[in-house]
């Protein structure tokens, strides 16, 4: 999943923002452990607030426990700084113009593209046989409405849900 996501991320990337040949290679490594440490990020995060939401339903929890949970989580909630070092890091390699494409890009990628592949992923795990189509109205629908959007695991606290568009035909 990790690499088709930064695959596809450097594949529209590299269009969108005009690289070369040559930034291509330089940026491919950031890309794919940029992928990697949102993962990762997000996947603590899960296990932080299941940990949370049982420790807030025992009557007996210590408060040495909670402690470390709330500890945990403001570490976690530091390394969601991940997107602004990612995109400073690949401002060296690029020119400003490229920059500024690139924060575009990252913002509609992480935004709006990553969460609809997530969602047909998920509808495609949940049932396998209607997968296909179930994810096919879940697209249908973000498209109707972006306001009613589902914020995944890995939009992370510093990328909060963007303002709802209003698409004009």
């Amino acid at each position: 999943l990790q690499n088709g996501i930064a695959d596809l991320y450097l594949a529209s990337f590299k269009e969108r923002v005009g690289l070369s040949d040559d930034q291509f290679l330089r940026v491919r490594p950031m890309v794919r452990r940029f992928i990697q440490n949102r993962f990762q990020v997000a996947n603590q995060r899960r296990i932080l607030e299941e940990r949370q939401a049982q420790l807030l339903n025992q009557s007996n929890a210590s408060e040495a426990e909670i402690q470390k949970l709330n500890d945990d989580l403001t570490s976690l909630d530091e390394a969601g700084a991940i997107d602004g070092r990612f995109m400073k890091n690949l401002q060296r390699e690029l020119s400003p113009r490229q920059g500024a494409l690139a924060r575009e890009f990252h913002k509609e990628f992480i935004n709006e593209r990553l969460p609809l592949m997530l969602e047909r992923l998920r509808a495609a795990q949940a049932d396998p046989n209607r997968g296909e189509r179930a994810a096919a109205r879940a697209n249908q629908q973000n498209r109707k409405d972006p306001a009613q959007r589902q914020a995944p695991a890995l939009r992370g606290k510093n990328n909060p849900q963007p303002p709802a568009r209003k698409y004009v035909r």
